[in-house]
């Protein structure tokens, strides 16, 4: 039996699905129509709240960012075809050592802009893990449980996967507030990669100051 924390699909939902259904017509808008109905149909679990209460979906319309319309099929075909050739079962054994990788290549240009509209600077993947050390020293890995840790300036959560990563993912609970959306999403991502879902209800996106 599956936990609550699962997320729930349906047929039409799968990749291989999405991936026999490439050359409808307008597959664009199939494939951006199944993301959102996922998103819906998990809302319950993986929606992040703002502080006024509103919840932000898991998914948006990928293929919208795409401003030429006539090459959003392509785009949307293009990311089916790479997503079924992947095996994603060499990345659920791996964990947080994997994602940890791609996190630090997908925030790699936000510290090189001066931050961006609201001065974002996320902490580096290897900065992250010393302080991680510091905070749960090898020999109380393992051995602390029942955690909980607040961060009001949580960005996408590097710090805070290395400290799940060291206490215990199933010993760990997370509460953060920021004020980008955009952080809030890969926090979120980072959560669900990293078997945090349990956390999700208790990230807020908002500017903690207020």
């Amino acid at each position: 039996q599956m936990g609550g924390d699962t997320a729930r699909l349906k047929p039409h939902h799968f990749i291989s699905y999405l991936f026999s259904q490439q050359n409808a017509p307008d597959f664009a808008k199939l494939f951006d129509d199944t993301l959102r109905d996922i998103a819906q149909t998990n809302n319950d679990v993986f929606a992040v709240k703002t502080d006024g209460g509103a919840k932000l979906v898991l998914f948006d319309r990928v293929s919208e960012y795409i401003a030429d319309e006539s090459k959003r099929d392509a785009f949307c075909r293009a990311i089916i075809n790479k997503l079924i050739e992947f095996s994603f079962e060499r990345i659920f054994t791996q964990k947080f050592d994997f994602y940890a990788t791609i996190f630090e290549y997908l925030i790699k240009d936000y510290n090189s802009n001066s931050g961006g509209k609201y001065a974002e600077y996320y902490t580096p993947h290897a900065v992250a893990h010393i302080m991680a050390a510091i905070l749960v020293p090898t020999d109380q890995q393992g051995k602390v449980k029942n955690v909980s840790c607040y961060d009001p300036s949580a960005g996408s959560g590097t710090l805070l996967m290395n400290v799940a990563h060291a206490i215990g993912e199933n010993r760990y609970s997370i509460y953060t507030q920021d004020i980008s959306q955009k952080s809030s999403n890969l926090l979120r991502l980072n959560l669900i990669l990293n078997n945090l879902v349990h956390s999700i209800p208790n990230v807020i996106q908002g500017n903690t100051v207020l």
